[in-house]
């Protein structure tokens, strides 16, 4: 099928940089806790580190947007990669090659303050909704591809305001050694797309780095934000 405006993105770039910043322990544990309160996860399993780390970013991306100019956006959308393995019945083997992954999708309006829990929540629900029924629909390819289409057309008419999480802590990087022992620390090269955050585990298995890509106007603003250097340190 032909794929219309793949490179409109990039186009509409200005300089995108990218910082370091790093949940440790006892910052994620506070978060955890925090996100907790949120009534949907009552009678059920609480948040993870993953979960609760993307809403409280979630919930500093919002609060950036409120520092600029305003736009035409309406809405703000957090966009979380999922494993499709183990949601499809039967799953696949865990190690099954490939890009077997799809999007989660959530959002809110982009003029009304956010509490953390409550995004942290939207996540969750996002995330349940990727389950083997909806695996079924993705071989309607088409179809899917449609609707990553439309969501990209509504980022490019900026009707939306979007930020995108990718998660590698589950990935054993650490153990990885090719000879001459395993990694002091492993990192992971720059990505010249703006609203994009990869989280990978700290060295300890215990705290997440998250890699945060931004405009540099934007991140001039993100990384002095007082609520986010509370829980993190940043380089």
């Amino acid at each position: 099928m032909e794929i219309r405006g793949g490179n409109r993105r990039q186009s509409r770039m200005q300089k995108v940089v990218t910082r370091r910043f790093i949940f440790n322990k006892s910052n994620i544990a506070a978060l955890k806790k925090q996100a907790n309160s949120a009534a949907l996860f009552l009678n059920q399993r609480p948040p993870s580190r993953v979960e609760s780390v993307s809403g409280f970013l979630w919930n500093r991306f919002i609060a950036l947007s409120h520092q600029k100019p305003p736009t035409k956006a309406k809405r703000f959308v957090a966009i979380q990669t999922v494993n499709l393995r183990s949601r499809m019945n039967p799953p696949l083997p865990p190690h099954s090659f490939g890009n077997i992954c799809w999007s989660a999708t959530a959002e809110v309006p982009i003029d009304e303050k956010q509490h953390f829990p409550f995004l942290v929540g939207k996540i969750r629900e996002a995330i349940k909704e990727i389950d083997d029924e909806y695996t079924k629909t993705l071989q309607d390819t088409e179809k899917s591809m449609r609707a990553k289409m439309k969501m990209g057309e509504r980022v490019y008419s900026g009707e939306v305001e979007m930020v995108c999480f990718t998660s590698w802590c589950n990935f054993p990087v650490y153990e990885t050694d090719f000879g001459w022992g395993k990694p002091t620390w492993v990192c992971t090269p720059g990505r010249p797309y703006k609203n994009v955050v990869l989280f990978v585990n700290t060295s300890d298995g215990e705290g997440i780095e998250a890699w945060v890509n931004l405009e540099e106007n934007d991140m001039a603003l993100f990384e002095n934000d007082s609520e986010l250097l509370s829980f993190t340190s940043s380089s």
